[in-house]
């Protein structure tokens, strides 16, 4: 999530996981040089863990990696 000017948070990143598989990350933004950076128009899709942890806005608390949610 990430912080909005009115005080709202917005999804800027989604971590899915599959049940004994790999994990899949799409995010809000582009490769430039091969690297990951924030562009709210479109879609980046991470397969790689190391990538998506080092991947984070300027705003946000937690890179696209984020965090464990057991629902």
């Amino acid at each position: 999530m990430q912080p909005s000017g009115d005080g709202v948070e917005s999804l800027w990143a989604l971590r899915i996981d599959f049940v004994g598989q790999a994990s899949v990350v799409v995010a809000l933004g582009e490769l430039r040089g091969g690297v990951p950076d924030y562009q709210p128009d479109n879609l980046l899709v991470i397969f790689d863990p190391d990538t998506a942890s080092f991947y984070q806005v300027l705003d946000a608390s937690e890179s696209s990696w984020g965090r464990d949610l057991h629902l």
